[in-house]
């Protein structure tokens, strides 16, 4: 999500950081999973290169995908559910302690 400023340019809603931070934090000291679409789209002041792209990722609105532009979220999702399972997969193979090691904790 996108806004214009005074002078005109589009840029990154300001607090959009701190929402995705909280989202991320709430949702892992939930147990739950996190993805990150604001990162995996390029972060701050992407949205404008997603209206941009040729073929248009996003609309001129600034705020939502077109068709082209959701495919590419939904593949980037999916691939990435698909990484994290032949991770956990992988897991399972290893002894715990060695899990446990190369996660950092």
């Amino acid at each position: 999500m996108a806004v214009s400023t005074e002078d005109g340019r589009i840029v990154s809603y300001r607090r959009l950081p701190e929402l995705v931070d909280s989202l991320k934090a709430t949702a892992l000291a939930s147990d739950a999973a996190y993805w990150d679409l604001y990162r995996m789209m390029g972060g701050k002041n992407s949205m404008s290169q997603w209206v941009r792209h040729k073929p248009a990722y996003a609309g001129p609105d600034y705020v939502h995908f077109t068709s082209a532009g959701a495919k590419v979220v939904g593949e980037t999702l999916s691939r990435s559910f698909l990484t994290y399972y032949d991770f956990y997969d992988l897991r399972k193979t290893l002894p715990a302690a060695a899990v446990e090691q190369s996660m950092g904790r």
